[in-house]
Parts: C-alpha cells; structure tokens; sequence
C-alpha cells in the first residue's frame, strides 16, 4: 500500500540531453524555460531577472550557491550531492522535486510553495522556511538545526530520523505528525501547535519550558 505523506518522485524521461551551466542559465534569461536537460560536475552562477521555468531537470555535483534567480518554478527536478547552500529561493514553485546528500545549509524557501518534495540524507541547517506553503513533503535523514519554520503551513508533511535541534516551529500546526524517531533537546513552539504530535517518552523533556513545567 502505498505511504499517503510519501512525496512522489520526480518525473524524469529516459533521455536527458547533457547541457553547460553557461548555455542552461543563458537559454533560462533569453527564453524563460528549459527543460529535459543534465548537469554534473558544474557550476551554475549567473543573475535571473522575472519568471523562468526549469522543467524536467537531474543535478549531479552542482554548486549552485552563484546563481541569483528570481520567481523561479521547479518541475520534476532531481538533485543528488549539489550545493544550494545560502541560495534565495524565497517565493519558489516546487512540483516532485527531490534531494538527496546534499547541501542546503541557509537555503532561503521563505513563502515558497512546495508540492511533492522529498529531503533525503540533507544537511537543511539554518533553513529558512518561514511562511512557507508544504503539503506532502517527506523529510528523511537530515540535519535541521536551527531551521526556521515560523508560520509555516503544513499538510502531509512527515520528518523521520531527521535532528530537529533548537528549530523554529513557531505556528506551525504539528498534529498527526510523528517525531518520535527525530533528534532534539529543544523546539521554540507555542502549547497548541504540539496538539496530536507524536513523540518519543525520552523527548517529552524538550516540550517540558513550553508547557511551564519543571522537572527535577
């Protein structure tokens, strides 16, 4: 049966034509759009001004923290052991987009709209997804330490095995969401976001200052 929070993967063809970073981020500025397309082993930089759509994408070993897009929308884009970190997606569109062992340390998704994602095995410290929009979005494996998620609305989303350390979950509504087989000390939330979050006995201490308690 197949898992109803699961994001599903990114639609990708068969074939994909290898491009240049340079030729992908030129065609991006002349026509707004690429898609069906490879890069590996590059360097994506370069200043995007209005909207562009990247449609049908695979990332390998790409360091895109150069890059400066604006009102970008990502569709079937897969990204495996790239570099995004401090990059400003700030009002994004994401559909079956999908990362795996990569850097995504400060990545700005502040109100960005995110459809069918999936963070695999990520280093997401110092995330900003402030006011952002998340439904059906699977967080595995990674490190959010220190993310900030305040006001953001989520809709099947689900962490697993994931270190949630001094996150910001401020306003965000965490009922049937289970934590328990996450890391943290601590989480900044308010009483009622917690309502039918499941966590593990050993981690109900760190939601002990948010419920005035003290414990000896």
């Amino acid at each position: 049966m197949k898992d109803s929070k699961k994001a599903d993967q990114p639609r990708l063809p068969d074939s994909l034509e290898e491009q240049s970073a340079e030729e992908m981020v030129a065609r991006l500025a002349q026509e707004g759009y690429v898609e069906r397309g490879s890069l590996q082993n590059q360097r994506l930089e370069g200043e995007l001004r209005g909207k562009a759509t990247i449609d049908s994408y695979h990332f390998r070993h790409v360091d895109a923290t150069a890059l400066r897009p604006e009102g970008v929308e990502w569709v079937d884009v897969l990204f495996e052991h790239c570099d995004l970190s401090n990059l400003d997606l700030s009002g994004a569109v994401m559909h079956r987009v999908a990362f795996r062992d990569c850097k995504l340390m400060g990545l700005d998704l502040s109100e960005a709209t995110l459809r069918q994602i999936a963070f695999d095995n990520c280093d997401m410290r110092y995330i900003n997804l402030r006011y952002a929009d998340l439904k059906r979005v699977t967080i595995e494996g990674c490190s959010l330490v220190n993310g900030d998620a305040y006001q953001a609305s989520f809709a099947e989303v689900s962490m697993t095995r994931s270190n949630l350390d001094q996150m910001q979950l401020t306003g965000v509504k965490l009922a049937g969401m289970d934590l328990s087989s996450c890391e943290f000390s601590a989480i900044d939330a308010l009483p009622g976001d917690l309502q039918g979050c499941r966590i593990a006995p050993a981690q109900a201490i760190a939601f002990a200052p948010l419920l005035g308690l003290i414990i000896d």
